[in-house]
């Protein structure tokens, strides 16, 4: 009897994790908002600039596709792209002003996740980032598209039925650009929050 009773105990714990980990598995899309801030390096001959950028608040929307590795592991593998541009650096002097700016951004990324409940799953990112940067003085410049990496933390939580929460935070480093005859290294601290729904 006793072991008929810890085979079935088995048995539902096993369809337990089962369903408590579909919660976090297959397609999820996804709205966010955004709060990030620049750190920016602009070089020119004889000049340089380098500090704190600007502070923008964004919207962006996200898809992500959820495979379970482990009994109480998920790989989540999708991408996100920015509703609106972004001042990186308004730079002002005597001289006159120059403004920076990222459009286009997008990222694709990988995020191995863990279980920390039925209902909260964290997770550690690794990104590909793309966007255009350009720069503005008297005329504008051409975009050229810059690349670089990111990386950060989050957590997903079930809400209710189909409903998820997300907050995350992530770290981007830009390869360095010619803009011009200027040379451009930016980065970006992202802090996330966002809502998403499971198909």
């Amino acid at each position: 009897m006793k072991k008929l009773f810890a085979c079935l105990l088995m048995v539902g714990s096993a369809g337990l994790a089962s369903a408590q980990m579909s919660n976090f598995t297959g397609l999820s899309v996804g709205g966010n908002i955004e709060f990030k801030s620049t750190t920016v390096k602009l070089s020119s001959t004889g000049s340089e600039f380098s500090g704190l950028g600007s502070q923008n608040i964004i919207g962006s929307v996200s898809a992500d596709y959820g495979i379970a590795i482990g009994n109480d592991s998920v790989l989540l593998v999708g991408g996100k792209y920015d509703l609106q541009k972004t001042t990186i650096a308004k730079i002002t002097d005597t001289g006159g002003s120059v403004e920076l700016q990222e459009k286009n951004h997008y990222s694709l990324f990988v995020a191995p996740g863990i279980m920390l409940n039925d209902k909260v799953l964290g997770y550690a990112k690794l990104s590909y980032e793309s966007s255009k940067a350009s720069a503005s003085v008297t005329t504008s410049v051409e975009p050229p598209t810059v690349t670089g990496k990111g990386y950060g933390v989050g957590i997903r939580s079930h809400l209710s039925g189909n409903w998820y929460a997300n907050i995350g935070a992530a770290r981007i480093v830009y390869s360095n650009k010619t803009i011009g005859d200027s040379t451009l290294a930016t980065g970006t601290t992202i802090g996330m929050f966002g809502l998403s729904y499971k198909f």
